[in-house]
């Protein structure tokens, strides 16, 4: 045709087009293979390890690396194998456990088990980052109280338990080769079994710790980090034979990884040295027990230290305050009442508030729950006889108090009635009321001085101590738990001792103060107590507001920014009880929610019904017998009638006989 291009010049035109664009689509390609293939951070499953996934998450995505979290991934060896195939490209993990992973013996100091590990893992194209600035050993960790009442300090102690030694522990710990479960009896010539097996997660832990605090294990498998471990006030154990290897972890990234993100080095290196153990131990507790989310806490942090250009979040959750009295021990009667609360109220934030009068915070609004021993609800009418204080009410049964009344050894006190100087605690608290009762009642509240010490705690009771052995005070007053670690502390040196208050039950005492009952410290609670020992005590109960009236409707934890604290809905009460995971019954002495007061049962129905009502039932009887009677009947009730159509049939030849 005229004017057209020859075929020979067509197909190189488009020759030289169709190159171009694969050009151009391999140049775009390689420029986006850091968006399509992210970094990919993978994490175990407990609490520490995915605080610290989200960490590295945020250094990175501070410059500009997109990330994808696998947090958490699996176990110890679920993760190293994903990072091996390329799953994951980075985690954190701990130089004694890389040694572990590679069947290597354990190496206690630092430096070396790093050296090592870099190593030995450098021919797998693996690379050991700087570590993070802290170690999170293995710690075997028991109740205070428990431990000082046997005497155990270290592992090798363990055996002094009697018996055979109830382990909590979680399903990664049972399997380790190496420094597990296994290999720590063989170690220290133990007889235990794994009384407790958990899911190596943060719910898991959760689970370990409740069991030792509620007494159904004997000792767990820990991370020095945990945060239950200062929070509930529980020991570590000394591992004497150092069987455990050191614990210091570091980010652990594939070395393609470091080449395809060449930012990724730099970011890491700023956290180098960074995170101390106090550091970890806070932010565990910060999502452990204060249920707070692990990329908040990890973002705050780094915020606080400037290692990322991002103002601190502020926390949205709102905070729950319960007080509790300055005797309340950690691993006792605060452990269970908060488990009991964020069970209730999950994601809240639980604090505890120490004062000498918690049930005074409730009714200033300080608290919203508090923590108390039943003679909180009354005060002496006229330094006689106890009145209710109005405005509060027992919400569920946390435990017992018990009186303890501790003297020096070899002194002339026998009995209460030879007191003259008598130590109570704190100003104001559970002991001081309820030692106040007891003397009134027992009529030696002139012949006996009251001595408190301000501030309250564990000081305040180191103080009366040193005077009760100076010879200051006659005796000590203290209402506490059995087995309180304070008063373990303080028997266990043979210089005091327990003195009974039998006389409570001379007289009308357990008429005028029914809530403090008969009871006995047993044989062994505490050291050198070798026979049992009666006293007194009460139920230690959550209390919150008391409706007013009869309030329009109750609302939970969140209303007291209306500037009336309100009582908590009923279904709230009745999750609390049932999360406090005890049968018994509120003491009838104290004041108790309505909801969990027994309820009367409902009138049985009449015997005798109406006369209308019989006569409806004997006619539906009478027809019932009749059409049971039509049902069973062979013979028609009326005669046939006889058809006189059809002649007679001879029937056998005649008709006739």
């Amino acid at each position: 045709m005229p004017g057209a291009k020859p075929l020979r010049w067509v197909g190189s035109r488009l020759g030289r087009g169709l190159h171009f664009c694969l050009v151009v689509c391999a140049l775009v390609l390689s420029g986006c293979g850091e968006t399509e293939q992210p970094l990919r951070i993978g994490t175990k499953g407990f609490t520490e390890q995915i605080i610290l996934g989200q960490i590295i998450a945020a250094v990175a995505e501070a410059e500009n690396i997109p990330v994808v979290r696998s947090i958490p991934y699996g176990d110890t060896f679920e993760t190293i194998e994903a990072l091996k195939r390329g799953d994951i490209d980075i985690y954190p993990e701990y130089n004694g456990t890389g040694l572990v992973l590679l069947g290597q013996p354990p190496i206690s100091d630092g430096d070396l088990a790093s050296a090592r590990v870099e190593a030995l893992y450098a021919p797998l194209g693996l690379v050991w980052g700087r570590r993070f600035g802290f170690h999170n050993d293995y710690e075997l960790v028991m109740r205070a109280d428990r431990a000082a009442a046997l005497g155990i300090t270290k592992i090798s102690d363990l055996p002094n338990i009697g018996g055979p030694v109830r382990f909590g522990v979680d399903k990664e710990f049972t399997t380790r080769p190496v420094d597990g479960f296994a290999p720590l009896l063989r170690r220290y010539g133990l007889d235990g079994t794994p009384a407790l097996v958990v899911e190596s997660t943060a719910t898991g832990k959760a689970k370990l710790y409740e069991a030792l605090l509620e007494r159904e294990v004997d000792v767990v498998a820990g991370l020095s980090t945990d945060g239950h471990i200062a929070e509930f006030g529980l020991v570590a154990l000394e591992d004497d034979l150092a069987f455990f290897p050191t614990y210091e972890p570091a980010p652990l990234v594939r070395d393609d990884a470091r080449r395809r993100f060449p930012r990724l080095q730099p970011a890491l290196e700023r956290l180098a040295g960074k995170i101390s153990t106090k550091d970890m131990g806070a932010m565990s507790a910060a999502v452990d027990l204060d249920g707070q989310d692990p990329r908040a806490v990890a973002r705050r942090f780094l915020a606080e230290r400037n290692l990322i250009a991002v103002e601190p979040q502020p926390l949205v959750t709102e905070e729950l305050r319960i007080a509790a009295d300055d005797l309340d021990a950690p691993s006792g009667h605060t452990a269970r009442a908060r488990a009991a609360v964020r069970k209730t109220f999950p994601g809240r934030i639980v604090r505890f508030l120490t004062l000498p009068d918690p049930l005074q915070a409730v009714l200033t609004g300080k608290a919203r729950l508090a923590l108390v021993g039943g003679g909180a609800f009354y005060d002496l009418a006229g330094g006689v006889f106890p009145t209710p204080r109005d405005g509060t009410e027992a919400l569920g049964v946390v435990g017992y108090d018990m009186a303890h009344l501790i003297v020096r050894s070899g002194s002339d006190i026998r009995s209460l009635a030879n007191v003259k100087a008598l130590g109570i605690g704190a100003a104001g608290s559970n002991s001081e009321r309820t030692a106040r009762m007891v003397l009134t009642s027992l009529g030696l509240i002139d012949q006996v001085e009251l001595i408190a010490v301000g501030g309250g705690g564990e000081a305040a009771i180191d103080v009366q101590a040193a005077r009760l052995r100076g010879g200051e005070l006659d005796a000590l007053f203290l209402m506490a738990a059995k087995g309180h670690p304070k008063i373990t502390e303080l028997l266990a040196g043979g210089r005091l001792h327990l003195l009974p208050l039998g006389e409570w039950q001379d007289g009308n005492n357990l008429i005028r103060f029914p809530f403090l009952r008969v009871s006995r410290i047993p044989v062994g609670a505490y050291p050198g107590v070798r026979e049992p020992v009666d006293t007194i005590g009460a139920q230690v109960v959550l209390a919150g507001p008391a409706p007013k009236g009869d309030p329009i409707g109750t609302a939970g934890p969140g209303s007291a920014a209306v500037g009336e604290i309100l009582p908590l809905a009923d279904k709230s009460i009745l999750s609390l009880k049932e999360n406090l995971a005890t049968e018994e019954l509120l003491d009838p002495a104290l004041p108790s929610a309505v909801i969990l007061r027994p309820q009367p049962k409902q009138a049985p129905a009449e015997i005798n019904p109406s006369a209308t009502q019989s006569l409806v039932n004997l006619i539906v009887i009478c027809a019932m017998i009749y059409l049971a009677y039509l049902y069973f009947c062979r013979e028609p009730i009326w005669p046939r009638r006889r058809d006189t159509t059809l002649p007679p049939t001879d029937i056998g030849g005649s008709s006739e006989r």
